[in-house]
């Protein structure tokens, strides 16, 4: 889910070139999707281990679940509303989410299986 999210502006690189209002800086404004949603997530799966532990592995999913689907609501919104702003401001929130989901959902894993099973449900 996260990660398919995470890789639909390069499917739609060409098409989003064609739609948005002509520009020489394109290709810097696309590029800074990705960055946006790279540079915080250096460091945010710290955090978010942090609060898997004190909130619990299901309740934080959920959370950066939530993170991640209101990031991609506001990016096709900025998409709708041809605003680079909205789009990055999109970009920005999916990212504090969708990292952090690989961490809950690996938390939620090691408490469902037992230590000899992980990793196959890992797999």
């Amino acid at each position: 889910g996260v990660y398919y999210s995470l890789d639909i502006p390069a499917a739609l690189h060409q098409q989003l070139d064609d739609y948005m209002a002509p520009t020489t800086k394109f290709e810097t404004r696309f590029n800074l999707l990705y960055t946006v949603y790279a540079l915080p997530n250096t460091v945010l799966p710290l955090f978010g281990g942090t609060l898997v532990d004190k909130l619990g592995a299901a309740r934080s999913l959920i959370g950066f679940t939530i993170l991640a689907m209101a990031g991609q609501l506001l990016f096709a919104i900025g998409v709708g509303s041809k605003s680079w702003t909205a789009m990055l401001v999109g970009r920005t929130v999916f990212g504090l989410g969708g990292e952090n989901t690989c961490v809950a959902g690996s938390a939620l894993l090691s408490q469902w299986f037992g230590a000899a099973e992980v990793a196959l449900a890992c797999a």
